[in-house]
C-alpha cells in the first residue's frame, strides 16, 4: 500500500521465512528417582492446540493430563506402584487444533542415564 498525499515515493518489501508449525516438548527425556520423583515438561507450539498426555506405566502420574499450548505439566514417579524390574516408560502427548495434529513422546527412566533405541528409552547400564 502507498500512503495517499505527499510527494514521497517508496515501496515496502516484506520478507518472511515460512516454517511449518511444530509441537515442542522439553526436555526430550526424564530421569526420575525416589530422591527426585517429579519433573516438569514444557509444551510450546501454536496457541490453538489443545493437548492430552498419557503414560504406558501405572507408576507414573501426569498432572494435569490435558491443557492448551503453551503449557507445563508434571510427571511424578510413584515407586509403590512400580513392578519389579520395570525401569523405563514413555509419556505420549497428542495435540490438536485448527486442522493441525501433533504426536510426540518423552522417555522416562528411573535412575541412571537415558539411552534412545528405536524410539523408546531404556536405562543406560
Amino acid at each position: 500500500d502507498r500512503p495517499s498525499g505527499g510527494n514521497a515515493r517508496f515501496d515496502m518489501i516484506q520478507a518472511a521465512e515460512a516454517r511449518p508449525a511444530t509441537l515442542e516438548a522439553a526436555p526430550e527425556s526424564l530421569v526420575l528417582s525416589t530422591g527426585a520423583p517429579t519433573a516438569e515438561l514444557t509444551l510450546r507450539g501454536p496457541h490453538v492446540l489443545e493437548w492430552t498426555a498419557e503414560t504406558d506405566a501405572a507408576w507414573l502420574q501426569i498432572e494435569p493430563a490435558s491443557g492448551r499450548v503453551p503449557d507445563t505439566f508434571s510427571v511424578t514417579y510413584r515407586p509403590e506402584l512400580q513392578p519389579p524390574g520395570e525401569m523405563a516408560a514413555n509419556v505420549a502427548i497428542h495435540a490438536v487444533g485448527d486442522a493441525m495434529v501433533f504426536d510426540t513422546s518423552i522417555g522416562v527412566v528411573v535412575g541412571g542415564m537415558v539411552r534412545r533405541s528405536g524410539g523408546r528409552v531404556t536405562p543406560d547400564p
